[in-house]
């Protein structure tokens, strides 16, 4: 271990962007850092820990990511659309977050605060991981193997994590993490049928996180020109992890990378328009496969996410204005608990309160943003990922919607 952290001190001094880059993505699963401000998100009764501002080892490195690269870069074109789209959707920001603090009798300057830090935060990490997944792709292949190594090394780190876990039939949060800020686990049991399971979570706050992260490292190795015999390992080392997860949406999502790699010769020869035809039966048939894994569970993964979609939904019917100017970023769930008293629907499932945001990015999008602003971010980020867009192979286009949709439909954390 101590030979591997000198080579990637070393490839950091030859190779700054890629070093950085790399020392990011491999360490999107260490969700270390500090809490700085926290008592504006006691509201309405309930702490919201997504409103919380928490610098974070992540988001240092995503900055970082984004100032070497900007220093080596001469054209800076995308941190102009990025600025300007974080400018707009401040600016909208302020009435529905005014509105809402006067509201639940709040100070303003607080929670506008926490929205523009936390949208800054999505910008920056967001761009961080275009330019990293750019970076490492269009690097050296004499530099892949250390890609893959690096890799690994991240991986097996949180088998370790999630072998603890599991004998210890629970968290395991060694002092050490507690120290460095490491947030407690959100969920660690998942009950199938009358047995109740711990799911692995590694050092991340969520299963369905790690899971992600696991689907995206896939991703890159299997982009990678190595061997093929490394990449099964790294495979088979990734699909242990996810079944310990028990993430239906991370297995799925692995399924489907996997298949788009494995027909990627076949897709080569097929033009995008007729992808359509055998993609979305193909997903639906591995969304019936994999829930068909635990179908005990299928009601409760499937039913408090609907549940969550339709409050929000109903929120947009009785008050369509925030179709236009959204809640604010980050401020869906103040928002939804506000508001609980006009819908028709209860925000009370099983024996809690559904204080979370959609389970949904488009959707969550389109409540915190608004409809004009969530086109004007697609469209931002189409315009600055889009000439990295036509360099990918087919198979690497088809594997990408596929992960973002399968990740994007049941969970948020791909946007917080």
């Amino acid at each position: 271990m101590q030979t591997q952290l000198q080579q990637l001190k070393n490839y950091i001094k030859k190779y700054p962007l890629e070093g950085v880059s790399l020392l990011f993505i491999s360490s999107l699963p260490l969700f270390i850092g500090e809490i700085i401000a926290d008592s504006h998100a006691y509201l309405l009764g309930k702490y919201i820990n997504y409103l919380h501002i928490r610098i974070t080892l992540t988001l240092i490195l995503a900055l970082g990511v984004c100032v070497v690269y900007l220093l080596k870069k001469k054209s800076q074109k995308e941190l102009y659309v990025f600025l300007s789209i974080l400018t707009l959707v401040s600016i909208v920001a302020i009435r529905p977050i005014y509105e809402l603090s006067r509201g639940i009798g709040t100070s303003f300057s607080p929670l506008f605060i926490a929205s523009f830090f936390h949208l800054a935060a999505f910008f920056t990490s967001t761009s961080a991981f275009f330019i990293t997944t750019k970076t490492i792709l269009a690097s050296d292949i004499s530099l892949h193997k250390t890609v893959l190594k690096v890799f690994s090394l991240s991986l097996g780190f949180q088998i370790f994590f999630g072998i603890l876990q599991f004998f210890s039939n629970g968290p395991f949060e060694p002092s050490f993490f507690a120290w460095l800020g490491q947030p407690t686990v959100f969920t660690s049991k998942s009950i199938i049928g009358i047995f109740e399971y711990t799911r692995l979570y590694g050092t991340t706050p969520h299963p369905n996180i790690l899971a992600g992260i696991i689907v995206f490292w896939n991703f890159i190795v299997l982009s990678l020109t190595a061997p093929k015999v490394n990449k099964l390992f790294f495979g088979l080392a990734s699909l242990v992890l996810l079944l310990g997860t028990l993430s239906k949406t991370g297995l799925l999502a692995f399924i489907a990378l996997f298949f788009a790699y494995l027909l990627r010769n076949r897709l080569e020869k097929i033009t995008i328009p007729k992808l359509y035809y055998w993609a979305i039966p193909l997903l639906l048939s591995m969304a019936i496969a994999v829930t068909s894994l635990f179908p005990e569970t299928s009601a409760t993964f499937v039913d408090s996410r609907v549940t969550i979609q339709s409050l929000y939904l109903e929120l947009l019917q009785k008050f369509p204005h925030f179709l236009l100017t959204g809640t604010g970023f980050t401020m869906s769930i103040p928002t939804l608990l506000f508001h609980a008293k006009d819908l028709t629907q209860t925000v009370i499932w099983g024996n809690q309160i559904l204080a979370e945001p959609p389970h949904n990015i488009l959707l969550l999008l389109l409540v915190e943003l608004g409809l004009p602003l969530t086109t004007t971010l697609v469209g931002g980020l189409w315009y600055v990922w889009k000439k990295n867009w036509q360099l990918l192979h087919t198979w690497q286009h088809v594997a990408l919607v596929l992960i973002v949709l399968i990740l994007g439909s049941f969970d948020h954390y791909l946007v917080y």
